[in-house]
């Protein structure tokens, strides 16, 4: 699973595989990056949607990300230039791979210079993908092929009421039902 920047900052761009699928051109992560991350193995899970990207404007974003590498540096996470030196340039990132402190503090960075109201982190937005298949229906086993989880038990923790249920419940609660004296 990709934690905390630690994975990510593995990534190379040889973990990124551009195929087909059922006719799609569609961007996978690589067998064999996704094997040495779950020590144990494939087998017994449905791993054919494991780092799948199917939309269009995903796939061409991340082809111009990927053309704006260093050509020199392997790995996916790079140092980027300033500015007016990337602007003028073809290559937009130095010779310089991120490093795992760097990614594993990027959200809480990007959640503070875009002035949010609350502070994100790496594990908030697999945490808010993981609930969010789960409130769509998706299978608990595509679920864990997705997000890293290597025990479906471990996906109830992201059964949560939506804030619309939790009003619902309170609503329920509060509600006074008439007892049998009031009637008479």
């Amino acid at each position: 699973r990709l934690r905390g920047g630690e994975m990510q900052a593995k990534l190379t761009k040889d973990d990124l595989q551009f195929t087909t699928i059922d006719g799609q051109e569609v961007l996978r992560l690589a067998t064999s990056f996704v094997s040495k991350n779950h020590q144990g193995g494939l087998q017994g899970s449905d791993w054919s949607s494991a780092g799948v990207i199917r939309d269009e404007f995903q796939l061409s974003a991340i082809k111009r990300y990927l053309s704006k590498l260093h050509p020199d540096q392997n790995r996916l996470f790079q140092r980027a230039l300033s500015g007016e030196m990337a602007a003028a340039a073809n290559c937009w990132f130095m010779n310089m791979p991120l490093s795992h402190n760097i990614l594993s503090a990027m959200m809480k960075r990007l959640s503070s210079d875009a002035l949010l109201f609350m502070q994100y982190t790496n594990h908030c937005v697999r945490a808010t993908s993981t609930t969010n298949m789960k409130k769509c229906g998706v299978d608990d086993r595509r679920i864990c092929s997705v997000s890293g989880h290597r025990n479906v038990q471990s996906l109830t923790a992201y059964d949560r009421p939506t804030l619309t249920e939790s009003c619902s419940m309170a609503e329920a609660i509060d509600l006074r039902l008439p007892l049998e004296h009031d009637s008479v």
